[in-house]
């Protein structure tokens, strides 16, 4: 399968964790990519330079419906409760099936926190932090 190739939307993504596919999801935002900058001062030179020293991967939030019943929200309550390290793929897809191309984010991490938001005429919500441990591996295709 291809890369993705025109611009598309968020609807259409698959996020499996620990080989669970995760169901009922409302909204996944993070996994930002951060190079961690040393900045040092050279003698005879006005201006500092800078290295890049590491990198960091901020976590990943992910809001689903709140499901207690569902295999998804009892596999993923399971893992926050025993913060188990696992793999997780996060697929977007460049459109409802996988002819429109995909891109699969996969890395190792574990779930740090558990919340649920139970606020006056809204869905119920359960969201989950999801950290990163490493880096995160970008792959053409499904």
């Amino acid at each position: 399968m291809s890369a993705i190739p025109d611009i598309n939307i968020g609807l259409y993504i698959d996020l499996e964790i620990d080989g669970v596919v995760v169901t009922d999801i409302q909204g996944i935002t993070g996994g930002t990519v951060t190079a961690n900058v040393v900045e040092f001062q050279h003698y005879n030179e006005p201006e500092k330079r800078k290295l890049v020293a590491g990198k960091s991967v901020d976590p990943y939030e992910i809001v689903c419906s709140y499901v207690p019943a569902s295999a998804s929200y009892k596999a993923l309550a399971l893992l926050a409760k025993n913060s188990k390290k696992v793999v997780c793929e996060l697929t977007l897809k460049g459109g409802a099936d996988t002819a429109s191309g995909s891109q699969v984010l996969t890395f190792n991490g574990f779930i740090s926190t558990k919340s649920i938001s139970t606020e006056i005429e809204a869905v119920r919500t359960v969201t989950y932090t999801l950290i990163v441990d490493g880096g995160i591996t970008e792959t053409d295709g499904v």
